[in-house]
């Protein structure tokens, strides 16, 4: 009975883990569709060269992060991954020979 309760708090706190991630998950896009529309409408405006060049310098501090993060997914995934099997292998009935 104790190990069912344990086994229920952790999925409970997995599950809060996960739902405040995928808030903030939802809330990164958010903020990235409101850069981009205000990007579009900065570039649209745009008349001459210097103002294109702020524009791409500000841009490419935007873009350059998101080129290590990208690097950093395969990383991550992996270690989720690995999580992931060593969770299920530790929920498997321990299979005593003999009984």
């Amino acid at each position: 009975m104790r190990s069912l309760q344990i086994l229920f708090e952790d999925m409970n706190i997995r599950m809060m883990d996960a739902h405040q991630s995928a808030t903030h998950l939802k809330d990164l896009w958010t903020m990235l569709a409101a850069y981009i529309d205000s990007s579009a409408n900065e570039l649209a405006a745009i008349t001459d060269d210097q103002a294109l060049m702020i524009f791409a310098m500000q841009f490419q501090g935007v873009v350059t992060p998101w080129l290590e993060i990208r690097g950093m997914t395969t990383q991550l995934l992996k270690i989720f991954d690995s999580a992931l099997d060593q969770f299920q292998r530790e929920q498997q009935p321990v299979i005593v020979e003999g009984r």
